[in-house]
């Protein structure tokens, strides 16, 4: 299943640079929804589905939907409020599996590393979101979602500090993206960087990606690839 994700994940960036090349705005986040029904799909078709994942993907999706009308106050909020949920539900899938958390030095200087870099385009982010200083209910909402994400980043990279195996690493690697792929979409938005874009979409595509695989891994192997990551502790 990795090999076939890893050739279908290549072909949706892929297809999605072109799309985003050739056609307008519309089209790009209409690929941006598909992309993500796609993963979904795949992940109710190839693997048993439960309750939390199945809402992780159903409140991204309603968030990708939300996207294509974005312009519009209601889809946004739509937007903000489906994507807090569903980095709610992510954190509390593993919440449990938090029992005790290990920092060797490596964790310690990854983590700061990517905690300054959210905290750094986190300050940038209220700057370039107008609605997030112009209205009160929006703005809550706004701090809401970056206090999420802020904490989404600490909960993953805590999480794959306590286990440093493969599933880990998956649920590192899925949130990690789906959080670099927000605040890319803000700066490409706000700032018109079309450069952007492409690396949003990269991020999404993979996080996307690596969430399938963290979930296609059953219960009682995650700890069969512990080696793997032996060299980081």
């Amino acid at each position: 299943m990795k090999n076939s994700l890893l050739v279908l994940g290549i072909f949706l960036v892929l297809l999605n640079f072109v799309l985003m090349y050739f056609f307008d705005e519309s089209m790009s986040r209409f690929a941006r929804f598909a992309s993500t029904l796609i993963f979904f799909l795949i992940y109710t078709i190839n693997i048993k589905p439960k309750t939390r994942p199945v809402l992780v993907f159903s409140l991204l999706l309603i968030c990708d939907l939300a996207l294509i009308f974005y312009e519009d106050p209601l889809f946004k909020t739509l937007a903000y409020i489906s994507r807090i949920f569903a980095y709610g539900v992510l954190m509390r899938h593993v919440g449990s599996e938090l029992k005790k958390i290990k920092f060797g030095k490596f964790q310690v200087i990854t983590t700061t590393l990517v905690i300054a870099i959210n905290l750094y385009m986190v300050a940038h982010l209220v700057e370039m979101v107008p609605e997030a200083t112009e209205y009160l209910f929006f703005t809550i909402l706004f701090y809401a979602y970056v206090l999420m994400i802020f904490i989404l980043a600490i909960v993953a990279l805590s999480y794959h500090s306590r286990y440093l195996n493969l599933k880990s690493f998956y649920y590192l690697c899925a949130s990690l993206g789906l959080i670099f792929s927000d605040l890319l979409y803000y700066i490409s938005y706000y700032l018109q960087f079309e450069f952007f874009s492409y690396a949003d979409r990269f991020f999404n595509i993979i996080g996307m990606m690596c969430l399938v695989l963290f979930l296609s891994i059953k219960k009682g192997n995650e700890h069969t690839e512990n080696q793997t990551f032996a060299f980081i502790k």
